[in-house]
């Protein structure tokens, strides 16, 4: 028989983590797992310079959460909501618990490899990974989309497992809207840890007594519908159960989002409502109710003492993304690195594109063949010095000055001032439009050009870097955090519904400035300032257009 034994971690926030030995020798210390020991957590040391923790000690406590809320579903079992007012109605069969066990270690293997693949410098340059640049056997370049190369890797999975129907699959996982980052990861385990978590389905089944016949073993695509919140379409009984797993991992509340929340919160020294996580996994439960279609199903549910909690994970994650993560200094340290890595790109020799220069650093290939991570890119960084964009990462001295430092004082300059916006007069309405699209239908070269173009009477030309900043408020959907209560269920944003009538900030933007320029904004009782917040408000696609 297989010895599995805990081998332990010590974490600040949930004391010691125990973990199967044979997990931290396969996995835990594999030269890809060790990779993320060199991927910064945040983008947020800029504002806090105790936030040094990265996603490996994240990873890690994403599992263990992971396992507290599996102990915790094993322990407080299921609950059934009775209603007398149902008659004949189809029952819901529960998985076999040789199924249940397997879709348990499956769901804590994505917990643990969530982000094996994420980029250097974490979401700030992940978008680099949503198509890579290759060249067909003729050398002529093309693109190639991440989702592509993973149906590829998912497709060879699954012919050799049968798991489901890959149409499903991919129709779910194209709907998810899945960050580049988790496709990455879930190309990074198929090719790099299959065989790895088949071995250590098969060591724990040995070190449990049983077979691979009666035991558990992986499920691949439902690792990877756990990591990219791909939920089941196909509305069956086992899928059903599945998708209360998956949801663990990927909704509005689960283990993924309540280790970043305690630990940026933690680690940065930011002074944030405190989140009980054990209380709150502690008190979760599988809930079987009757749907309006006389047919029981299945769903994930809090106990009642974990209300308060619920509501301290909203308010605390908000906190983070408004003050922190949507921070002047953090958006501005994000936008000089993604700009600083643009130049380095197009000053590449020209023997390769930008885009082959890009994909060099920033695709699966480059994580399982060179382990590419932040030091690589602060290496290209040091070899590149002589580029201005590139001195601006690394010599703080000659960064520019936010001249709005938060959405509140920008809501201040630029909300409508009336109700009732007379065509061709300033509308806010149509400046978050725009800013909407940014990414999309337009890049803002024609803003900033704009932007830069402002010279008052003549006297003073000024320079402008813009960063638009899109603040990602939790959102309650209705029905997707469910309460038991006296053997009922109910809606969480039901039971507090005057608190979510509105859990959004409008994307809005950052305009920085040189000292000097800030200087020759603010004098005269801010006469050059005010002038400039009535010219952006002159833009053409800021003002109130006929239909």
């Amino acid at each position: 028989m297989a010895k599995i034994f805990k081998k332990v971690f010590k974490d600040p926030l949930y004391d010691y983590i125990k973990i199967d030995n044979n997990i931290c020798e396969k996995i835990i210390d594999s030269k890809y797992f060790q990779r993320l020991r060199r991927i910064e957590q945040t983008s947020m040391r800029c504002l806090y310079p105790s936030a040094r923790h990265d996603r490996f000690i994240h990873s890690i406590g994403v599992y263990h959460l992971a396992r507290v809320a599996i102990n915790a579903l094993k322990k407080n079992g299921f609950v059934t909501i009775s209603d007398n007012n149902v008659d004949n109605e189809e029952k819901y069969n529960l998985p076999e618990a040789r199924e249940i066990e397997t879709i348990y270690f499956s769901f804590e293997m994505a917990a643990l490899l969530h982000d094996v693949g994420h980029s250097p410098f974490s979401h700030t340059l992940e978008g680099y990974f949503k198509e890579i640049a290759k060249r067909d056997e003729n050398g002529k370049l093309y693109s190639r989309d991440i989702l592509e190369e993973f149906y590829e890797v998912a497709g060879k999975i699954n012919s050799s497992v049968e798991e489901e129907n890959f149409e499903e699959f991919k129709a779910d996982c194209n709907a998810s809207g899945a960050a580049p980052h988790e496709i990455a990861s879930c190309i990074l385990i198929f090719k790099c840890y299959k065989d790895i978590l088949a071995k250590i389905a098969e060591e724990r089944n040995e070190d449990t007594g049983k077979t691979s016949e009666n035991g558990i073993k992986t499920l691949y695509l439902f690792l990877a519908r756990c990591i990219l919140g791909a939920l089941y379409s196909n509305d069956t009984d086992i899928n059903r159960f599945k998708n209360c797993i998956i949801k663990l991992l990927n909704s509005s509340i689960d283990v993924d989002k309540l280790d970043y929340i305690t630990r940026d919160s933690a680690v940065s020294g930011f002074a944030n409502t405190m989140v009980d996580t054990k209380r709150l996994l502690g008190s979760l439960v599988f809930a079987i109710y009757s749907d309006t279609d006389k047919r029981q199903k299945i769903c994930l549910a809090f106990q009642k003492t974990a209300v308060g909690v619920i509501q301290n994970v909203v308010n605390s994650r908000n906190a983070l993304h408004t003050w922190i993560y949507a921070h002047h200094k953090v958006a501005y340290e994000g936008y000089l690195i993604e700009t600083a890595v643009k130049m380095i790109a197009e000053k590449a020799e020209k023997k390769e594109t930008p885009q082959e220069f890009i994909t060099k650093y920033f695709s699966t290939d480059s994580i399982e063949k060179c382990l590419i991570s932040d030091d690589a890119i602060w290496n290209l960084f040091m070899d590149n010095r002589n580029i201005p964009e590139v001195e601006v990462v690394i010599s703080r001295n000659k960064r520019k000055k936010a001249i709005w430092k938060s959405f509140a004082e920008f809501q201040a300059y630029f909300s409508a001032s009336d109700n009732i916006t007379p065509i061709g007069s300033f509308s806010t309405e149509q400046m978050e439009a725009f800013l909407k699209r940014d990414g999309n239908d337009n890049d803002l070269d024609d803003f900033k050009k704009y932007i830069n173009d402002f010279s008052p009477e003549g006297e003073y030309k000024f320079n402008f870097d813009i960063v638009v900043n899109k603040t990602k408020l939790t959102h309650i959907e209705h029905n997707s955090i469910m309460i038991y209560i006296n053997n009922k269920l109910y809606s969480f944003d039901t039971i507090f519904s005057d608190l979510y009538k509105k859990a959004e900030v409008p994307p809005f933007f950052y305009l920085y400035c040189s000292k000097e320029d800030k200087i020759k904004l603010s004098e005269n009782n801010y006469k050059y300032k005010n002038k400039l917040i009535e010219y952006i408000k002159q833009y053409p696609q800021f003002r109130l257009t006929p239909c």
